[in-house]
């Protein structure tokens, strides 16, 4: 009996020396129940951060058709759209403002839209920013890289709008260019199968002419132009080509932000996949040569206030016309920058010096307010058809 007693005696005591993750290691069953538990928990954080997400979701109505939200957002797509061109014509008819590099810009403008799709993101989901990255890009990666797409023809319409802008004079490159609304809707057309009323295409060739008159002495295209070493033949392809990637990239863009989820998923939320978005171009940048400065140079030379408001004015001009995509459409962002690009001309004639101002400039204008005023305003019952 003594035996015995002081075995049991033993057993027990080394039981208490025992550590609890050698008993939890021994006990499977619980272990399995543990983690169990410990993904449903992961799964209800992940299924609610999902409901967020979901109610910030837009309405899908006819594109023409302008709700509150849609007008506050094309309100401030045409405002931010019209201080960065201001700003941009006002640098770029002065020759001392061109000593800072561009691409450097470029790439802190991206890092701002980064930092503030981030902030839109944590209050989108209130305070879940890490698990969201951790969703849509971690576990979603190949989702993730559809922002690839766009992010590589909205930098290659970058650059051809560029190439176009020192071989072709600023009247046919301006018309060229300003026929983006109409590429983009025959666009939208094939891809996302939108339908236009006959009306709409008459208010479309409205605001292109109007654009193409108001802006015809556009200060930007007058910069890079140089008569002696263009070549009219590459400027035509390049300038053609830009639009056809500027609306092909911004149609992509849309057919994501709208793509209906299979059942039981969700589709990243705006913000998401600005963030998504702006990575790539800052890839893009970054190998470009915007992390490198001239010979001797400061990587910041040339970084006046002015610079930096440009810089900020770029981000959330991009951060409006991506809400505008997301809550509208394509078009409609067109029609948002067109009217920001006139009264960006408008101030510009009043605040500087210009040459673009007289009777052309104010039919142009007017033309263009007549294609917005009837592309958004329904016509009677009996004109329906249009």
């Amino acid at each position: 009996m003594n035996v015995s007693a002081s075995e049991d005696k033993e057993d027990v005591d080394d039981e208490e020396k025992r550590s609890p993750m050698i008993i939890l290691l021994e006990n499977e069953e619980d272990q399995e129940s543990l983690l169990r538990e410990a993904a449903a928990d992961q799964d209800n954080m992940d299924k609610n951060l999902m409901d967020m997400i979901a109610q910030v979701s837009p309405t899908y109505d006819n594109p023409a058709g302008l709700n509150d939200v849609k007008v506050y957002i094309l309100m401030l797509c045409a405002l931010f759209q019209t201080c960065t061109l201001l700003l941009t014509m006002h640098l770029f008819s002065n020759p001392d403002s061109l000593v800072y590099e561009a691409r450097h810009a470029t790439l802190f403008a991206d890092i701002v839209k980064i930092l503030v799709a981030c902030l839109f993101e944590y209050f989108t989901t209130q305070g879940h920013l890490i698990t969201s990255l951790r969703i849509f890009n971690l576990g979603r990666p190949r989702d993730a890289m559809l922002m690839l797409i766009p992010a590589l023809l909205f930098e290659v319409q970058d650059w051809l709008s560029r190439i176009a802008l020192s071989n072709l004079e600023p009247h046919p490159f301006r018309l060229f260019q300003e026929m983006r609304i109409i590429v983009t809707a025959l666009v939208s057309m094939r891809i996302l199968k939108t339908t236009y009323s006959i009306k709409q295409w008459i208010c479309m060739i409205l605001i292109w002419i109007g654009m193409y008159i108001s802006t015809i002495d556009h200060a930007l295209s007058k910069t890079f132009w140089n008569p002696e070493s263009s070549n009219n033949f590459l400027g035509f392809e390049t300038v053609i080509l830009a639009v056809v990637c500027f609306s092909v990239g911004g149609i992509y863009f849309e057919h994501v932000l709208k793509v209906v989820p299979n059942e039981g998923e969700i589709s990243a939320s705006l913000w998401m996949r600005v963030i998504q978005l702006s990575v790539f171009s800052t890839m893009i940048h970054a190998i470009r040569g915007g992390l490198v400065s001239k010979d001797g140079a400061s990587y910041f030379e040339g970084f006046t206030p002015l610079i930096w408001v440009l810089i900020f004015c770029e981000a959330f001009a991009s951060l409006a016309v991506s809400a505008s995509i997301f809550y509208a459409d394509n078009v409609l962002k067109c029609i948002a920058i067109a009217a920001g690009a006139s009264i960006a001309s408008i101030l510009y004639a009043i605040s500087w010096e210009s040459e673009s101002s007289g009777h052309f400039f104010i039919i142009g204008c007017v033309i263009l307010g007549l294609g917005v005023w009837f592309y958004c305003k329904p016509l009677p019952r009996a004109c329906s058809c249009c």
